[in-house]
């Protein structure tokens, strides 16, 4: 639509007269909503003389007096991020686009936006609905500010910190962090949090109820910070941070239930598993629907894994449909993790310790629609990647028996090991990228024949080569075609 609207657009500039007759046929309000429609899909409108909605208001006196009697049109605006940057054409264009909006709720994208912009938006904080801000320490203060003395209608606030405020810790420079109320005062209908800096959380012992969305990207939480997010938003249904067991839990002694929680991702650094466990095995995700979980550690760990996050799937008892899990979980911790989420249709392991067993739990046994041998039988995307230095030679056989039980042909029907068409079963596997693996006989496995045959049907298959200690990666050939591709890098 935008494209389309667009070329009308770029036509009537050339030839106004010879569409103003046929274009007056629209009601105002057919054309005010194709007007609307022009918006970008994503971010925020710019001043920019070649994009709507200035755009529009140039093509002719009665495009423009359309686009102006239209106040959704001008109730977003990108600011600062034009090159060369002219702040004080900035400063006109938001008074004078607040002005077309009227009483519409306001959003805005700061850019390093100078003082003298930003007072411009900030008398009108009571119409603030969505604010994104990458500015300076300085200017992030005026705006917190402006929001904890009163922005009502704020839904959504994104943060990220461009900030020369640094500390010396260990030898290292760490940016200052940011102090963040939850809930912010002023603010108490805010639905969307998304801090790219690092921070403090300050929580007021009251909920928040409104708050659904929580990403903490670039930020380390304490596990009591992340717990008092779960335990003060309960309504929260996305929830991603950094968390590291240098600060172990210290509030929760009893399971807290985060009922509404249909994503979870956790980035954990300094792993320490005797810290990890209080927290995984304290919380309850009856709705969760994604697990993401990244461990950051050394390759010296003891070997114990991470039984915690099995423990945590089999309390949860969620009908988990995308599982991401980075770290050394052992081949038992693994396969534990798959029984518990029967109803996944997309898996990624990440791991030094794959291994056949764990191939051969994820190979559908024939014939059989719900046995012990069939876990995760609604797998539509596989990811499995063998990390660190000491990557073993894994037996292709397994990987591709794993491929050929899954992969139904075009139409998903399978076949029962006497050549018999199975009534029962349907294959459900897309998608198998395998990263990092060595095979013993060297080969691709998109070069089995049998695999092949399976790409030629429209199995999509991704392989990267492992690397080698002097940086460059094992190489093999493979096929590529347009309804099923294989690679190797």
């Amino acid at each position: 639509m935008v494209g389309s609207v667009g070329r009308i657009v770029a036509t009537s500039l050339d030839a106004a007269t010879a569409c103003d007759a046929p274009i007056k046929r629209l009601s105002f309000e057919t054309l005010s909503q194709m007007f609307l429609e022009c918006l970008p899909v994503a971010g925020l409108p710019s001043v920019s003389t070649a994009d709507a909605p200035v755009l529009l208001g140039r093509v002719c006196s009665h495009w423009r007096t359309v686009a102006l009697s239209t106040p959704q049109l001008w109730a977003g605006l990108g600011l600062g991020n034009r090159t060369p940057s002219d702040y004080t054409k900035d400063a006109i264009a938001a008074a004078e686009w607040k002005r077309r909006a009227g009483l519409c709720d306001l959003s805005y994208s700061l850019w390093l936006t100078p003082d003298r912009v930003v007072n411009v938006i900030l008398r009108h904080r009571s119409q603030w609905r969505h604010i994104e801000a990458h500015i300076e320490p300085d200017g992030w203060k005026r705006v917190y500010l402006a929001i904890s003395q009163g922005a009502p209608r704020l839904l959504y606030l994104r943060v990220e910190i461009e900030s020369p405020l640094q500390r010396f810790v260990g030898g290292y420079v760490h940016p200052l962090p940011i102090d963040i109320d939850i809930p912010i005062h002023g603010a108490m209908r805010l639905e969307h949090l998304h801090v790219k800096k690092n921070c403090r959380l300050h929580f007021a012992q009251v909920e928040a109820p409104f708050l659904r969305e929580l990403i903490f990207e670039t930020a380390t939480l304490t596990f009591d910070e992340c717990w008092s997010c779960l335990t003060y938003c309960p309504n929260l249904e996305y929830f991603r941070a950094r968390c590291s067991t240098a600060h172990p839990l210290s509030l929760g002694s009893e399971t807290m239930e985060a009922k509404n929680l249909k994503h979870l991702q956790l980035d954990v650094f300094h792993v320490d598993q005797t810290e990890l466990g209080p927290f995984l095995e304290l919380i309850c995700t009856p709705s969760l629907e994604s697990l993401k979980i990244y461990f950051f550690m050394s390759d010296d760990d003891d070997g114990i894994g991470f039984p915690q996050v099995p423990r945590f799937l089999e309390q949860s008892g969620a009908h988990l449909v995308d599982m991401h899990i980075s770290g050394p979980m052992t081949q038992d911790q693994t396969i534990e993790c798959l029984h518990h989420t029967p109803a996944l249709t997309s898996l990624e392991l990440r791991s030094r310790l794959l291994n056949d067993a764990v191939m051969k739990a994820l190979t559908i046994g024939p014939g059989q629609a719900i046995s012990h041998n069939s876990m995760c039988a609604e797998l539509q995307k596989i990811i499995l990647a063998q990390v660190g230095s000491c990557a073993s030679l894994m037996s292709s056989d397994v990987v591709k028996d794993m491929i050929l039980s899954r992969w139904g042909g075009e139409h998903g029907q399978m076949m029962l090991s006497n050549g018999v068409l199975d009534n029962i079963r349907k294959g459900k596997l897309r998608t198998i990228v395998l990263d990092g693996f060595e095979f013993r006989d060297g080969l691709a496995i998109a070069k089995e024949q049998s695999i092949a045959k399976c790409i030629e049907e429209g199995l999509f298959i991704v392989e990267y080569a492992p690397m080698r200690f002097d940086g460059e990666s094992s190489s093999y050939e493979s096929d590529e075609s347009q309804s099923g591709s294989s690679q190797s890098e």
